[in-house]
Formats: structure tokens, C-alpha cells, sequence
């Protein structure tokens, strides 16, 4: 547990990319202290980098999405593009880009990516035989693979039974040998996830193993739209549940029997309504803590949910976030994230010192009480400018925050 966060002897780096670069800022007690605004080698104006949910991070290693994205690599000139930047890159401290990930197909590349030490998975809508936009694929890549530091694709994921309207690769999250992927079609939405493994069918391949359905199916539920996984551990969102008002479902590796994935719970917002879209835009697992945005003006809101709150194995809600200084309009909790003791939460839309600047919100564990969530600090970059949609995804990794500020023109 994080006893001394933002102690004169502690620090905190909040990494917040742009569109055509991304920003180092070192927090303290004190302001907080730029050290470095870095950018794409290729970088171009409106390619949008970190659209969300656009962005993950794993140690000392982001990935970045740029999408829509001046990039045409295939005949639809749907592009789409993503990005590796490492610490160290380029010199002690510096965080350099290591590579633009290329894919051998895509189109609208960089839709969502995911992280997990030497292996990352990013989503693209594509263009198979026989299949229109309505079909998406994830990629698999490796680092070193093609040479030291290079991230190869080592291997290209699609729906089972692949067909228009599918969405497959709405979400994708990776969590060690296991890829989750969200598909959100078929017609009516109602929603899937598939689930692939490392060394499946094959030493060094991802197979596909199983499909968990809507276990409440709806249409219009989205099921699939959000989802984190981690150990044996998912978590997925289902933002059009009941009439917009979104829910989340839990689920446990051998729950009930072994190899499967069993529902735990199925979980809301104890004042979440219709219209709110609970879990529409982000949701975050770490350990045994869940936080779910709800960014809708009518709930402005980020929940925390923690194992055994209300019993052995429950999933209870211990808080509801909300910022210090958010309005009903800012879109608090359009991206969200978890690591450990530290949450941070966006509001996309935060317009304090300018239309629709953004900004970005950090809470602890135990701050303002045991086991209370309470709010350490509002960031914002110091060159911000009306309409940057600071906060447009985010993503944290021990004490590093990354935060995309989407229409950042600089």
C-alpha cells in the first residue's frame, strides 16, 4: 500500500500524449514541473493520437493509438496507426519512440490496444474477404520479434465466425497467455466476448478457446463494449443495458467448472439510471478493485467496486467519485484507470479555464480516511488550449499516468 503518495519525497509522472506529441510532467506537493513534451516522428495534423480508448502502458513501455489517422496503408485509405515509446529511448530518461507498429492488413488501425510486458494486441477495423467494416480484427505483436527492440506482428485474431456488423475488436484487453476480445454485433447489439490463448493449436500460436454470451441479452446491450481482464479475473461492460443505464458483469476463471469462465456478478451504479450508459466509455480492473466510468451529464461519475465489500467473493460499490471542481457537462469519468492505490479519472470536457479544455483527476486509497478514495490532484498541461479534449483516454502503470489530449494542434 502507498502510505506516503505526493510526500515531499515521492514523486508521480503524469505522461499526457497529444495529437502530435505527448507531455512528461513530474507532480508534487508543489505544482507540478514539466520535464519533456515529445512527439510522433511521422506526426501529421488531425491524427488524433490517443483517441479512446487509444492508449495503454505496461512498466516503462506506451502504446499509442492514432485514429482516424493520416496513414493509408490499404486501398479504403481508412488508415489508422500505432505508436511504442519506451523510457529510455533516445537517452537516460527520455522517452523516445521505439517504433510505428504495421500491421500486414488493416484498416482503421489503432482502434484499441492493450499491453502486457512483451506482448501487445491492437484492434483495426479491416477488410477481409468477404467482410465490410462491420468486421474488425485484433493483432497480435511481440517485442524483438524482426530484430532487437522491434515489435513484430506475430499473429492476426478474427471472429470465429466472422460476418458484417460483428465488431469484433471493439474492446481487447491482454492479460498474460489470455487475449479478451469484445465483439458488440450482431444485429441488435447484444454482444460477445471471445477469448483466445497463447500456444493454442500450436507452440507460439493464439488460438481461439471459448465465447462467454450476454448472459442478460438485450438488444442494444453492448455487451463487450469495455472490458478488463486480470489473472483470473474479467470484467465487461454492457453500456445499453436496460434502457441505457449500463452494467458491468463479472466473471471468474473455473467458476462453477474448470476452464470456463463463470459470472460472478452482474453490477451498476447504486444511483445509476436510465440514459447514464454505465461503462460506456472506460472501465478499470487491478487486484481486487473495479472502477467504472459514467460520464453522461446525468451521472458526471466514476464507481469503485471492491472484492468482499458485502461478503466473501461479492463485489460491493465503496464510492462513487466525483471532482472537486467538474460540472455536470465536463464528462467526469469519460476514461478511467487503475493501478494498486491510485485511480484516475477524466473529465474530457472540462471548460474551468476554456471550452472543452479537459482535464484529468487523481484519487488514493485512504486518502481522507481508511479505505476512503479521496482526490490528490487535478492536473491539466501548462500549454492547454480550447478544445485539446485533454483526457479523451487514460491509462497507469505503477506511479506513471498517461493521458491523451486528442485535439492538441501544438
Amino acid at each position: 500500500m502507498r502510505s506516503n503518495i505526493l510526500t515531499p519525497s515521492s514523486r508521480l509522472l503524469l505522461v499526457a500524449i497529444f495529437s502530435c506529441s505527448f507531455l512528461i510532467i513530474l507532480a508534487n506537493p508543489a505544482p507540478a514541473m514539466e520535464i519533456a513534451k515529445l512527439k510522433a516522428a511521422d506526426a501529421a495534423e488531425d491524427d488524433r493520437l490517443g483517441t479512446h480508448p487509444g492508449l495503454a502502458i505496461d512498466g516503462d513501455t506506451v502504446i499509442v493509438g492514432a485514429q482516424p489517422a493520416n496513414k493509408d496503408f490499404n486501398s479504403s485509405g481508412s488508415g489508422g496507426a500505432a505508436y511504442v515509446f519506451q523510457q529510455d529511448q533516445g537517452g537516460p530518461n527520455n522517452w523516445g519512440e521505439v517504433v510505428e507498429l504495421a500491421p500486414t492488413l488493416l484498416g482503421g488501425f489503432g482502434n484499441y490496444q492493450s499491453i502486457d510486458g512483451d506482448t501487445a494486441v491492437v484492434a483495426a477495423r479491416t477488410a477481409e474477404a468477404g467482410c465490410s467494416i462491420g468486421c474488425w480484427a485484433v493483432y497480435i505483436f511481440e517485442r524483438d520479434t524482426g530484430g532487437a527492440d522491434n515489435w513484430g506482428q506475430v499473429k492476426q485474431l478474427i471472429s470465429p465466425d466472422a460476418s458484417n456488423g460483428r465488431f469484433f475488436g471493439q474492446s481487447a484487453v491482454l492479460s498474460g497467455d489470455t487475449v479478451f476480445v469484445g465483439e458488440t454485433g450482431p444485429a441488435g447489439n447484444i454482444g460477445r466476448v471471445r477469448i483466445f490463448e497463447r500456444d493454442e493449436g500450436g507452440l507460439g500460436n493464439w488460438g481461439f478457446v471459448k465465447t462467454i454470451e450476454n448472459p442478460d441479452p438485450a438488444d442494444g446491450d453492448q455487451f463487450g463494449i469495455s472490458i478488463d481482464g486480470e489473472g483470473d479475473t474479467l470484467v465487461v461492460g454492457a453500456s445499453g443495458d436496460s434502457g441505457n443505464k449500463g452494467a458491468i458483469y463479472v466473471f471468474e476463471r473455473n467458476l462453477g467448472d474448470a476452464d470456463t469462465w463463470g459470472l460472478r456478478h452482474k453490477r451498476t451504479g447504486t444511483d445509476s439510471a436510465a440514459g447514464d450508459n454505465f461503462s460506456f466509455t472506460s472501465l478499470g480492473l487491478s487486484g481486487d478493485v473495479i472502477v467504472v466510468g459514467s460520464a453522461n451529464v446525468g451521472a458526471n461519475a466514476a464507481y469503485v467496486f471492491e472484492r468482499d465489500e458485502g461478503g466473501t467473493d461479492n463485489w460491493g460499490q465503496i464510492k462513487k467519485l466525483t471532482a472537486s471542481a467538474a460540472d455536470p457537462g465536463d464528462s467526469f469519468g469519460f476514461a478511467v484507470a487503475v493501478d494498486g492505490d491510485l485511480i484516475v479519472s477524466s473529465a474530457v470536457s472540462d471548460d474551468d479555464d476554456g471550452e472543452n479544455r479537459g482535464a484529468a483527476y487523481l484519487f488514493g486509497r485512504d486518502k481522507g480516511g481508511s479505505g476512503n478514495w479521496g482526490e490528490i490532484a487535478k492536473f491539466t498541461p501548462s500549454d492547454i488550449d480550447d478544445v485539446d479534449l485533454f483526457g479523451h483516454s487514460a491509462a497507469i502503470s505503477d506511479d506513471l499516468i498517461v493521458v491523451a489530449s486528442q485535439r492538441d494542434d501544438d
